[in-house]
């Protein structure tokens, strides 16, 4: 048993889904990354919101595309990168 506590030890810093007993692969993101994107995210939303609140025009439109695309950034950097675990391999998906 003294073997399982250093796994959750590993595990507590991790966004993990508990697929063992299936045949889909166990999908394992970093909580920080998690937290990060929901973050910025966020905040992005929040800025095209009220750009186009401020502004509804096609001015205000494309100025909101900016935060739309960090936004688009923020997901690419921070939330698609992950591990996948399979039963006879392991896939490091990374932008």
């Amino acid at each position: 048993m003294s073997s399982l506590s250093g796994y959750d030890d590993q595990v507590a810093s991790s966004e993990m889904d508990r697929n063992s007993g299936s045949l889909q692969p166990t999908v394992v993101r970093t909580t920080s990354s998690t937290a990060l994107y929901f973050v910025a995210s966020g905040l992005s939303a929040i800025g095209a919101v009220s750009i186009l609140i401020g502004d509804f025009s096609l001015r205000g439109l494309a100025a909101a595309g900016i935060p739309l695309a960090v936004g688009a950034l923020v997901f690419v950097l921070y939330r698609f990168p992950r591990v996948e675990l399979h039963r006879m391999e392991l896939i490091l998906v990374n932008p």
